[in-house]
């Protein structure tokens, strides 16, 4: 947890030649062949290892990297943080217009829609129950509405913390359009078990400070 706190600076002030030292990542070629297409993506990720390197996206695929995020609640926080991640030109979206601006054309670059969808949903909002680790769990459906909605392809980040401070980014398709889906809510499902996976082969590295039962 103490590496989260300092990684984030030491991305911050690490020049664009050297930050191969501190994440790399694999297949994305494939991301960027349905750039060339013209093709939105969805990305999910977990609370895993160091997400927060994720905002160096831009500096790996072509599309414009939308993240959705939580503004924090004190002002000079809040400002830190988005300068933190939009360094690389990320674009960061608050939770509550997410959804809205994802299908607002302002636009013509193609776009990789980035949610960490693997924290509880909030209290009113639209949930689903799977089994989790065995225990009856409520998921966000917001991701999986965008997928379906946009009828494009949807990747998973396997991420593996490699040595002290270096992680490694491996994109996994999920689902190439929303028609390949043959059941309800199978693409969460999918990123579940990709999650729980992740989590029984190295479980230290996941968020296991954010209650994901709170809510059941």
């Amino acid at each position: 947890m103490c590496d989260l706190l300092v990684e984030p600076f030491m991305m911050l002030f690490c020049p664009k030649s050297k930050i191969h030292h501190y994440a790399t990542f694999k297949n994305e070629d494939r991301i960027n062949e349905l750039y060339k297409l013209n093709q939105d993506i969805v990305i999910l990720a977990p609370h895993y290892g160091n997400w927060e390197n994720l905002t160096i996206l831009p500096l790996v695929l072509k599309h414009e990297v939308n993240i959705a995020y939580q503004p924090l609640s004190n002002p000079f926080f809040n400002k830190l943080i988005k300068y933190i991640r939009e360094k690389h030109h990320t674009k960061l979206i608050p939770k509550k217009s997410f959804y809205r601006s994802v299908f607002t054309n302002n636009g013509n670059k193609p776009k990789a829609f980035l949610l960490l969808a693997d924290q509880s949903p909030s209290k009113n909002s639209s949930k689903h129950f799977i089994d989790f680790f065995s225990r009856k769990t409520a998921i966000q459906i917001g991701a999986e509405k965008i997928a379906l909605k946009k009828n494009c392809p949807v990747f998973f980040i396997e991420i593996k913390k490699v040595r002290r401070h270096h992680y490694e980014y491996e994109f996994k398709e999920l689902a190439s359009t929303s028609n390949n889906l043959n059941t309800e809510h199978e693409l969460l499902l999918n990123y579940y078990k990709e999650i729980e996976n992740l989590i029984r082969k190295e479980p230290a590295y996941w968020l296991w400070s954010h209650n994901r039962w709170k809510s059941n």
